[in-house]
């Protein structure tokens, strides 16, 4: 058995030993990856290897060829194309020539290619079909990346009508999320900065895969995934298929949309990535906020926005509480209601990246781990108003939505190839997001002849893991078969607790010191001191297999797919109602920092209750 001893894992053992990590705080943690990431480079440069990787594809059709004979010439030095049409050579630095031979293709000699010491030069070959016995063709070419090309030849000779995206447009943008970087493909619209409209339909007619992989819904009430949830520099290239081939999906009406995350590296490579940005409307301005939880900047809630403890699992509309149930379990929330002002700070992120290609038992070994990390503030000025059928206005308000958003992001994708005709591959992805938002609209209900002000504190957290083991063999022994299967499960869990609306009110044409009521009523309304807590949580499960058969100059792919979802949601809606009329008019002139408090809740003054229906749960 062969003992790896790469210097990059020997620096990290090593430091391992000595740290105590109950001293490392947050900002020792940044310090720690970025040295970490630094050695790393370091340590690279220390082995210099020197080397000619690439592919080999059709011209016509834009497909990679297995099996394609690379030589350096004047040495001994050559290889073959994997079933990806993929090949590295190892040479020393000089100056060669490479000849490309494949049967039925014309050959192809690429002159004056120059590699330096610890240099990867990097070529995608595109091979002609031979129609008839000719010259050898000569090519002298500088060697340089050509993967957007090669992208618009396979959409020029793709069998579907579709767009694409590649990590190097996305690279050049200042994109975020996949989202970010979908506004930028033809005939697709983002709704909500989330959800992916293609040529007009509706985003429940469009589906989502990630590395071939189908992705849950992230939505209680809609057949769509949000595809804010991927941090852009997790992707290498997305898909946009608009036209149905029996190989995809059959299950979406508008689109697919094909996201495939990065793979591993030709050589060691460490990236680490720090950025701030800031706007004239939210940065050092003043932003409304409440009491939040300690974690809210990891996306997660840290138990803050919760059911109480000791609230019952079942509605405590039923009959077996009494009433001083009922006035224990209101008294069980916080009175955690009232909104205050701080300064939005600029916006923050990193993106950490490590990656890799090694030799195994005499096979390449790849992997690559990527983290990303963003938060942001955001300020904007709404209007909503209701207009009655005849035109007149109903409602006219207009106000704030301050918002605050993080979205963090891990990938961990490993590839081995056994031999040149065998690559196993294992990729998951997890994200984490939450928007924590605060709304306020001031206006008036012509309707009901009133001033109101509307405030809704709103959170939403939300994830997604998504794994895959996938394997692709090339039988040259039964006419260069290729066969390609899947397993992969994907979950995705969305919680909204303790969304919380309340409103004040007072008569139109009353004098301005007047002050607002509190709009609480005989009943329970979820709009005027309601609590509501959500939670979904989706599974699916997927297993497929593909085999390409080559016949003549055609070829020949069958398959199948079968899938397994599962979603659950459960929601409960919460209310306060007014339980003693004599004693309500005092205490609906309270401000919501004592409309609630302790001495409020009870049969003088307001009752909790609740008013979930059966069908808030599937």
């Amino acid at each position: 058995m062969r003992v790896i001893r790469h210097p990059h894992f020997l620096f990290l053992a090593n430091w391992l030993q000595v740290y105590d990590y109950s001293i490392l705080d947050y900002s020792m943690r940044y310090i720690f990856l970025f040295l970490l990431a630094v050695n790393f480079s370091v340590s690279a440069s220390a082995i210099p290897q020197s080397k000619f990787s690439g592919t080999v594809s059709d011209a016509k059709t834009g497909e990679r060829l297995p099996g394609v004979v690379i030589k350096i010439e004047g040495t001994s030095k050559g290889a073959k194309t994997n079933l990806n049409g993929e090949f590295n050579i190892s040479v020393d630095p000089g100056s060669y020539s490479l000849r490309i031979t494949y049967l039925g293709y014309k050959p192809k000699i690429v002159e004056n290619a120059e590699l330096k010491s610890g240099q990867t030069n990097h070529v995608d070959i595109v091979l002609e079909t031979e129609a008839i016995q000719g010259q050898e063709v000569v090519v002298t070419t500088k060697i340089e990346t050509e993967t957007q090309t090669a992208q618009l030849l396979a959409r020029k000779s793709a069998s579907q009508m579709n767009d694409f995206i590649s990590a190097e447009q996305i690279r050049r943008s200042p994109d975020a999320t996949s989202s970010d970087a979908l506004k930028r493909v033809s005939g697709v619209s983002i709704v909500d900065n989330k959800f992916v409209e293609i040529r007009g339909t509706s985003e429940r007619y469009n589906n989502a895969v990630l590395n071939g992989a189908a992705l849950s819904s992230t939505e209680p009430d809609k057949k769509s995934f949000s595809f804010d949830l991927l941090p852009a520099n997790l992707i290498d290239n997305t898909v946009v298929s608009k036209t149905f081939t029996p190989d995809l999906p059959a299950n979406f009406a508008g689109g697919l949309v094909q996201v495939n995350t990065v793979n591993f590296p030709d050589k060691f490579n460490a990236r680490i990535g720090l950025t701030g940005s800031f706007n004239n409307v939210t940065t050092g301005k003043g932003f409304t906020s409440y009491q939040t939880g300690s974690t809210d900047w990891l996306a997660t809630d840290d138990g803050t926005r919760d059911l109480p403890s000791g609230f019952p699992t079942e509605s405590i509309s039923n009959t077996k509480y009494t009433p001083e149930d009922i006035q224990r379990f209101g008294l069980l929330f916080k009175n955690n209601w009232k909104t205050n002002t701080i300064t939005a700070p600029t916006n923050l992120g990193f993106a950490l990246s490590l990656g890799d290609a090694l030799q195994i038992f005499d096979n390449e070994f790849g992997y690559i781990a990527s983290l990303s990390y963003k938060s942001s503030y955001d300020h904007a000025e709404i209007v909503r108003n209701n207009f009655n059928p005849d035109g007149t206005a109903a409602t006219l308000r207009s106000g704030i939505s301050d918002g605050y958003s993080v979205l963090w992001g891990g990938l961990l994708n490993l590839t081995y190839k056994v031999g040149d005709n065998s690559v196993l591959s294992l990729r998951n992805v997890y994200d984490k997001s939450a928007d924590d938002k605060v709304y306020q609209l001031n206006g008036v209900d012509s309707a009901n002849f009133f001033l109101d002000k509307e405030t809704s504190l709103h959170y939403t957290e939300r994830s997604l893991w998504s794994s895959q083991l996938t394997g692709e063999h090339l039988l040259e022994n039964l006419g260069k078969t290729k066969i390609e299967w899947r397993l992969s499960r994907s979950v995705t869990d969305r919680s909204e607790p303790d969304l919380r609306q309340y409103s004040y009110l007072k008569q139109l044409g009353e004098p301005e010191t007047t002050p607002y009521i509190a709009q609480i009523g005989y009943g329970a309304d979820p709009r005027q001191g309601g609590r509501f807590f959500s939670d979904m949580n989706e599974k699916y499960n997927e297993a497929a297999l593909d085999l390409t058969v080559p016949v003549s100059t055609t070829k020949i792919k069958v398959g199948g797919l079968i899938g397994d979802r599962e979603r659950n949601f459960s929601a409960r809606v919460l209310a306060y109602k007014i339980a003693n009329p004599s004693a309500s008019g005092m205490i609906m002139s309270s401000a919501i920092d004592t409309l609630f408090a302790a001495d409020h809740i009870g049969p003088q003054a307001l009752q909790i209750d609740e008013i979930t229906n059966p069908t808030d749960q599937y």
